[in-house]
């Protein structure tokens, strides 16, 4: 029949040369559940990041400075410069009284 209709023989090809070999079903529904998994939580942070970016440029600017330039004059800054190195200098006193009465503590424990 294949000659008269002029039909080629079949070809067999050797599995082993084949590109890919079948994985079993479970194996495919865990691989298929995962990656479904990361695609999911990366559409996720990806809507999470615009969310923050839209909300950054429409909420108030953060304050990242001790005083606002366009409002104190150079004495405020100055005064206010001075007492932050008064009230660090106390801050230093009392931390080095503390640890010479723990060191004479530790003394007598001796």
């Amino acid at each position: 029949m294949r000659t008269f209709c002029k039909i080629p023989p079949l070809v067999k090809h050797d599995p082993a040369l084949l590109a890919k070999q079948k994985k079993p079903f479970l194996k495919n529904i865990k691989e298929s559940y995962k990656s479904s998994k990361t695609v999911v939580s990366m559409e996720d942070r990806l809507r999470d990041e615009a969310v923050k970016f839209k909300q950054a440029g429409l909420g108030a600017v953060q304050k990242t400075y001790t005083h606002d330039p366009t409002k104190t004059s150079a004495n405020q800054i100055t005064s206010n410069m001075s007492q932050s190195t008064k009230t660090s200098s106390n801050q230093i006193a009392s931390n080095s009284s503390t640890q010479s009465a723990v060191s004479a503590s530790s003394k007598q424990l001796k």
